[in-house]
């Protein structure tokens, strides 16, 4: 059974790639005493910053950031030779070039105002100054890259991929509605319709776990996930209550403690999805959920709540919503994704009214509208490299 175990955990090891903190311009200018440098940057830096002799330079490190390959180059300054960084290096370092020994006299960050971004900003000061060259004061352009680095070609953003797992399907019709409609059929509709949508905008590339009426056991769906290198798992589901009163859209993410004891039930429910084909795991699923939440899930939790949160700030606009809409707990199909990961209940089939609506296509079309602004939203935020 431990053997289980681990090589279940094997094939859970994260692969995470969020956007690190960009240099997205830099600019320079020279006066009497002083030059300044500028790095902009998409946020706050944690930098360090030093001189060097023979030659002279001056050295910046920062931690978990790149360089913007698309600056444009720019002419050489009374002080500053030209400027290079080092690609694919942690931290990145970009190194000036200098004409002339100097000292850093002052280093500090300014936060975004008037349109400008974080700035790190250097006072560079001449150890010598009446050996200078006369040479009259010339500013760098604003964005740019050094004379001493070749123009890369322009790199376009590689768009985020969006994984859509529906839930049951095959010989496991999940929920069971009012009116015999099947679980399984209701979330392959949807993932369908939030396929079309996503890609109908140019910005994203889909991935389904299922496009048929396919069983497949959760860790199946987990390892597609990871196969594709997803950037978001987004799990589609139907919910059932033994109240036909109940209804609402509710968007649960991963946790060891459940944050109620309904969302506990149902993650035991729709953690028995395996035991249909005759494999039932609960013996090791305790110790095994929390190794991967501790192991694949403590970096992106944060994330995926960010992400589900934003799903029901979206949604509570066009649809109905569960009371308390976003809840947690042990989801199986949430543990092995080292991505943002929401398992989305799309409704009640258990409630007449929300049974018909949820077969209604203008309903399905709205839905699907909510999400996809709900994942501009997010991806807006963190962007993919």
């Amino acid at each position: 059974m431990r053997r289980i175990g681990i090589f279940i955990i094997a094939i859970l090891i994260p692969f995470i790639s969020y956007a690190q903190n960009k240099v997205i311009g830099f600019r320079a200018a020279d006066k009497e005493a002083q030059s300044r440098f500028v790095l902009d940057l998409e946020y706050k830096p944690e930098y360090k910053a030093f001189t060097l002799s023979n030659p002279p330079r001056v050295v910046i490190d920062i931690n978990d950031a790149v360089w913007d390959n698309s600056l444009s180059p720019h002419s050489e300054t009374k002080r500053i030779k030209g400027v290079r960084y080092s690609p694919g290096t942690s931290p990145l370092r970009v190194v000036l070039d200098l004409k002339t020994d100097i000292s850093i006299s002052k280093d500090f960050v300014l936060e975004p105002s008037g349109g400008n971004p974080f700035r790190l900003v250097l006072d560079l000061k001449p150890k010598q100054l009446s050996k200078e060259s006369k040479i009259a004061p010339r500013p760098v352009t604003r964005e740019g890259k050094s004379l001493n680095i070749p123009k890369p070609k322009h790199k376009k953003r590689r768009k985020p991929l969006v994984v859509i797992d529906a839930g049951h399907g095959g010989h496991d019709p999940g929920t069971i509605g009012y009116k015999k409609t099947y679980e399984k059929d209701i979330t392959l509709a949807y993932s369908i319709e939030l396929k079309k949508q996503l890609e109908k905008t140019g910005r994203y590339k889909v991935y389904m776990t299922r496009s048929t009426d396919k069983f497949l056991k959760l860790r199946d769906r987990v390892r597609k996930a990871r196969k594709v290198k997803g950037d978001m798992f987004i799990s589609i589901h139907a919910n059932s209550h033994r109240s036909r009163k109940v209804r609402g859209l509710s968007v649960y993410t991963l946790s060891e403690t459940a944050s109620d004891k309904e969302a506990a039930a149902l993650a035991r429910k729709e953690n028995k999805e395996d035991i249909i084909s005759g494999i039932d795991l609960d013996e090791e699923a305790n110790e095994i959920t929390e190794l991967l939440i501790d192991m694949s899930q403590r970096d992106t939790n944060n994330l995926s709540a960010s992400f589900a949160e934003t799903i029901v700030d979206k949604a509570k606009k066009k649809v109905k919503l569960l009371s308390n809409p976003h809840r947690f707990a042990g989801f199986r199909v949430l543990t092995g994704a080292d991505i943002p990961s929401v398992l989305v209940e799309v409704g009640y089939l258990t409630n007449r009214k929300e049974e018909k609506l949820l077969k209604s296509k203008k309903y399905k079309k709205k839905l699907a509208k909510a999400m996809v602004e709900a994942i501009d939203n997010h991806f807006t935020k963190y962007k993919v490299e």
